[in-house]
């Protein structure tokens, strides 16, 4: 850990150097050498943090770095125990065991600030992502310093065996992280700015309707092509690990399925959009779908798992006149609210009624119909 941490603190490091992306060749049965792990443990320290977390990380004092590791090394003394010729996990808190150690020891409150515990202790207890009692709840006010050790904690906290699956998923939560941030930040720009690119999303009150190619414009801007093409390796990766556990995964950890080839080449027909952009949102809905930006529902019609639909629409103060549109995608207005406010309502269309379109037939049908007003607007 103090290794790699001592890479980040190079001025090359702080400057963008991105590592390269290697994954270690542990096996996934029979015996794991102690080397094997180390070195394993090594590569997933490289793989997990994002740009953001290595500069944040990088200013984190050695010394906290190897404290919150001694900690989770020795509270394994106390969350596991030896069943015949096995070590086996007897707690379901590991990291609670690890804070316990920690806090057995006088010198730890006059050694560290008190900003500096509550690095390390949240670093810790938010090592894990879930419990048996459900999704754990990350503070709000969580620093990147914080995050960044929480992701190397949730790694030591992984069996051997199962490392490299871990990895995948702790990097995938990461990258996802650091995507839903810039998404809010990009949003509350467009919002402050009173960007014209507003007058193109509409709503009905509930939910937030934006064409995906605008929606796509936004999503290109918040990180290079690299990053996106991780998350596609990363989403796909995970979810065939995910694929071959046993048992129903809880809706906390739901994620949606990538589009398959055909899915992708039938959608990019009927809403005349490229197939490029559709295998980014394959992957990218995931981070909406994380943090519970994308609806479920519009009126009795239920929205379908790659999120982009045909709408029809009322125009308010106009009860006649309506409009059809293609390739929109369903955003919870909630989270407009909870992350913004609710200036973004002056800006985007108002409707007066949404209905999803069934399919295209419809749509086309709809579209010659409303096609012969002269107040509707077909988009």
């Amino acid at each position: 850990a103090l290794e790699v941490h001592s890479t980040y603190r190079d001025e090359e490091a702080n400057a963008g150097r991105q590592p390269p992306i290697t994954k270690s060749s542990l096996p996934y049965a029979g015996k794991i050498s102690p080397e094997q792990h180390v070195e394993a443990i090594g590569v997933s320290f490289q793989r997990v943090l994002t740009q953001t977390m290595r500069k944040a990380i990088s200013e984190v004092n050695p010394e906290m770095v190897a404290t919150v590791v001694l900690a989770i090394e020795a509270g394994k003394t106390l969350a596991f125990g030896r069943e015949g010729d096995r070590i086996v996990l007897s707690s379901s808190f590991p990291h609670l065991s690890a804070r316990a150690v920690l806090h057995s020891i006088p010198s730890y409150a006059v050694e560290y600030s008190a900003d500096e515990r509550t690095i390390i202790r949240r670093a810790i207890i938010y090592g894990s992502r879930k419990s048996i009692y459900g999704p754990v709840r990350f503070v709000l006010d969580m620093c990147e310093a914080t995050r960044a050790l929480r992701q190397w904690v949730e790694i030591l906290m992984s069996l051997p065996h199962e490392i490299g699956a871990v990895s995948d998923e702790v990097e995938l939560y990461g990258l996802m992280h650091e995507f839903h941030t810039k998404w809010i930040s990009t949003l509350k720009e467009l919002i402050t700015s009173r960007s014209p690119l507003l007058k193109h999303t509409m709503s009905d009150g509930i939910a937030f309707f934006v064409p995906f190619k605008l929606c796509m414009k936004l999503i290109y801007e918040l990180a290079p092509s690299a990053s996106f093409k991780r998350l596609i390796e990363l989403n796909a990766g995970v979810w065939e690990e995910r694929k071959k556990a046993s048992g129903r995964f809880p809706d906390y950890e739901r994620m949606l399925k990538p589009l398959c080839n055909n899915e992708i080449a039938m959608l990019a027909k009927d809403h005349s959009i490229s197939t490029e952009d559709l295998s980014v949102w394959s992957a990218f809905r995931n981070v909406f779908n994380h943090y519970s930006w994308l609806g479920r529902r519009v009126g009795d019609n239920t929205v379908p798992e790659s999120s982009i639909v045909y709408l029809e629409t009322g125009h308010v103060g106009l009860a006649s006149a309506k409009s059809v549109h293609k390739g929109i995608v369903v955003f919870r207005a909630t989270r407009l609210e909870e992350n913004i406010g609710d200036v973004w309502k002056e800006l985007c269309e108002e409707v007066s009624f949404a209905r999803i379109i069934d399919d295209k037939a419809e749509y086309e049908r709809l579209k010659l119909q409303y096609g012969s007003g002269t107040q509707l607007n077909v988009v």
